[in-house]
Parts: structure tokens; C-alpha cells; sequence
């Protein structure tokens, strides 16, 4: 079974409830569908969850004219170095 990670960052609740809702449907297709809240683990666990996945999701919402939840910068940060 494929397997699909998705990491996001949430302030307001929306987003989390989006990627819920996308892992059901996930599921629905047999595809295994993990959620992780970004700031809920060490950036270390997270890019190792990434390597044994088929596919990565990132969500976050965007304030402002664009700007990333707060918690997904310094994730993103990390990932691109």
C-alpha cells in the first residue's frame, strides 16, 4: 500500500481540518495516510518520516500577503539546507 505523509503547520484550525479531511479520503483510495502537526516533532523524526514515505504533503496557511504559519518557516528552513 502506498504510503503518504503529510506535515502541516495550523494556527486557526482550518488547515488541520483540510489535511483530516484529505487523509480520509486517502484511506478511502487504500493509500496509507500519516498526519503529523509540524511543531509536535523534532524536524530530525520528521525528514527520516519523509525518507520512507511515497509521497510528502506540506500545508500551511497563509496570512497576509503570503506569510507561512509559524511554524512551517523554521521547518522549511532546516529542510532546505
Amino acid at each position: 500500500m502506498p504510503k503518504v505523509l503529510i506535515i502541516y503547520g495550523t494556527t486557526g484550525g482550518n488547515t488541520e481540518l483540510a489535511v483530516e479531511q484529505v487523509a480520509l479520503i486517502l484511506e478511502e483510495k487504500n493509500v496509507e495516510a500519516e498526519v503529523r502537526k509540524v511543531e509536535r516533532y523534532a524536524f530530525d523524526i520528521l525528514f527520516e518520516e519523509m525518507k520512507s514515505a511515497d509521497m510528502v504533503i506540506l500545508a500551511s496557511p497563509t496570512y497576509g500577503h503570503g506569510q507561512l504559519q509559524e511554524h512551517m518557516i523554521p521547518f522549511l528552513q532546516k529542510l532546505s539546507d
